[in-house]
């Protein structure tokens, strides 16, 4: 399990329990945003100088299951604060925040991207999904195809995808739960509800919660 602490740094615990969380970030800095894709996880790093503010930030990167952190790119040139979403393909990682337009790292310094603003960042092998008022899939090479519009949606994890599919939710009073092909086409409604907040899939179902604290099981 890998989580962020209250402290800022990021953790990891075995699911079976059995001891404090080990933490994987440089002792002292923050971590403004994680993702995970195959057996790794990425992350944004940044250090507080004495004075204030932030003075380096880092994309660093480390086994799931424990090993090496890996640093992947650093840099003062941008404003590090504004960073909070991060998504990672087999070849290049992301980074974007609300305001702020998607940078490709690419195992370089960060390149800007002709996004506005990505405020969640979804992570799978040749593309990253992207919620910047519409849902927009972002290949490795930066290549963007928008797949649909997003009426409302919140920070925490309200796109979700499989192998086929990218889901997404509508957080509005009457909300919609949607979903399209990866490779673009039609959205498809797929429930309604009040306010859905966060979904999640899996090899069979559509899973999401909602205002009223519910949460609800869809077959695909």
């Amino acid at each position: 399990i890998y989580c962020l602490g209250d402290a800022g740094g990021l953790y990891r615990a075995p699911k079976t329990g059995g001891g404090p969380p080990t933490l994987i970030s440089e002792a002292g800095a923050f971590v403004a945003g994680a993702t995970v894709l195959g057996t790794s996880a990425y992350w944004i790093e940044g250090r507080i100088p004495p004075g204030g503010g932030v003075d380096v930030v880092a994309v660093k990167s480390a086994p799931l299951l424990g090993g090496a952190v890996q640093s992947i790119s650093s840099f003062t040139s941008l404003d590090p604060g504004l960073f909070n979403a991060i998504g990672a393909t087999s070849t290049n990682v992301f980074l974007s925040g609300r305001g702020t337009q998607l940078y490709s790292i690419g195992g370089h310094a960060p390149v800007r991207g002709s996004m506005t603003a990505c405020a969640l960042l979804v992570s799978d092998t040749d593309a990253v999904y992207c919620d910047d008022g519409d849902l927009v899939r972002v290949a490795s090479d930066g290549t963007e195809t928008t797949l649909g519009k997003v009426l409302s949606n919140t920070l925490g994890g309200a796109i979700a995808i499989d192998d086929a599919y990218v889901y997404w939710v509508d957080a509005v009073p009457v909300g919609t739960i949607m979903r399209v092909p990866k490779t673009g086409g039609t959205p498809t409604i797929l429930a309604r509800d009040t306010t859905p907040i966060a979904i999640a899939v899996d090899a069979h179902s559509v899973y999401w919660s909602d205002e009223g604290g519910n949460i609800i099981r869809l077959a695909k």
